[in-house]
């Protein structure tokens, strides 16, 4: 287990279906260097997040996205568009901040409270995650003429994805390079992929202020799993692209943390080569279970619990254990219940769930 005081290149809080798409970064770029080149220094209105939300929903409006991944749909774009093209000008900030500080909300409220909030996290991704700005607005990646020329697109082009990949590496190297070189051992294993880089990083690089447990962790994944798909990061086998090594290469901490989690995956295979046997096993008793299920007369569902040792073909050790893990991991999302029989009338050995003797089992 890793010391939990050391610090890891995570980015934290990063959980929203709004931190998905990475090319809206871009567009916020192409913001900034606009506004900074008009003459008052902002399109329609001097608060940064107030221009930006405007200027967002006008581009949004006349040029939806192909890719609409993390993006409020095309029919709250235009209901909200619709709704402020009724204010005048001056007026639609003042009508925005009166929807903002509302408890409850109703109708196009709703979609006017929800597009300005994913215009705020799109900021937040590209200032305060990935840096791709500085405090001021000037960009830390593109030259300001290529952002002017530049079409807004939700298309990432090969030069782009090395920007992208590169701030990811720099910000969030322990997390994405953990789930990019774990592919290939989910594909090798046959195991789930968020299960087992929630694992790993619990185990490996536990860190304080990401305590998240299984069920937030789902959607932490979700967004970098998305940025894998979009950066063309793994190939189909589970291969790493050739493109991320060379930008480690380049990075001698993002390199040092690379070799790191390979050292430490190469250990973990031996946890992983048990979760398969395990996955395995489970397949077999489920399966047996609804045969005999089908097959006897079960009271109640009951199914005899030799019957399933005698389809398995284990010993009574080891299948003893393997009931007893099958219980502890399942009975979080399965209702698995448990007889007994009277030991006068049958004299079979018993089995054991947490020291109390079973002979039959239900799941449902």
């Amino acid at each position: 287990m890793k010391n939990e005081n050391l610090t890891y290149n995570v980015l934290h809080s990063l959980h929203r279906p709004f931190h998905r798409p990475l090319w809206i970064v871009k567009w916020v770029c192409i913001f900034y260097v606009k506004r900074q080149k008009q003459k008052n220094n902002y399109f329609y209105y001097q608060e940064t997040i107030t221009d930006f939300y405007f200027t967002l929903l006008e581009w949004l409006y006349n040029g939806f996205p192909k890719d609409p991944d993390g993006i409020p749909s095309q029919d709250a774009i235009n209901a909200v568009y619709l709704q402020f093209s009724n204010i005048e000008v001056e007026d639609r900030p003042f009508y925005l901040k009166e929807i903002l500080s509302k408890e409850k909300r109703i109708g196009v409220e709703k979609q006017i409270y929800s597009t300005y909030k994913a215009a705020s996290y799109y900021l937040n991704l590209a200032i305060d995650k990935l840096h791709f700005l500085d405090n001021d607005g000037n960009s830390l990646v593109w030259d300001n003429e290529s952002l002017i020329r530049n079409r807004r697109t939700s298309n990432i082009s090969q030069n782009d994805k090395k920007m992208y990949l590169r701030q990811v590496l720099r910000f969030d190297a322990h997390f994405f390079l953990s789930m990019c070189l774990l592919h290939r051992e989910s594909l090798r294993y046959g195991l789930q992929q968020d299960e087992i880089v929630f694992d790993f990083l619990q185990r490996y690089y536990p860190i304080p202020r990401f305590d998240y447990i299984h069920r937030s962790h789902q959607n932490y994944y979700d967004v970098r799993s998305y940025w894998v798909k979009l950066l063309s990061a793994v190939s189909s086998k589970g291969l790493v692209n050739k493109t991320v090594i060379r930008l480690i290469e380049e990075d001698e901490s993002c390199l040092l943390i690379y070799q790191d989690i390979l050292n430490n995956i190469n250990e973990y295979r031996t946890e992983l080569r048990i979760k398969n046997k395990f996955n395995n096993q489970k397949k077999r008793f489920l399966s047996a279970y609804k045969a005999l299920l089908k097959k006897q007369d079960c009271v109640n569902g009951y199914v005899d619990l030799y019957d399933l040792l005698v389809c398995m073909k284990m010993s009574y050790k080891s299948f003893s254990a393997f009931l007893r893990e099958f219980y502890e991991i399942e009975r979080m999302s399965r209702n698995i219940f448990f007889i007994n029989i009277v030991s006068t009338i049958d004299q079979k050995k018993r089995f054991y769930i947490r020291e109390t003797p079973v002979l039959k089992i239900k799941i449902s």
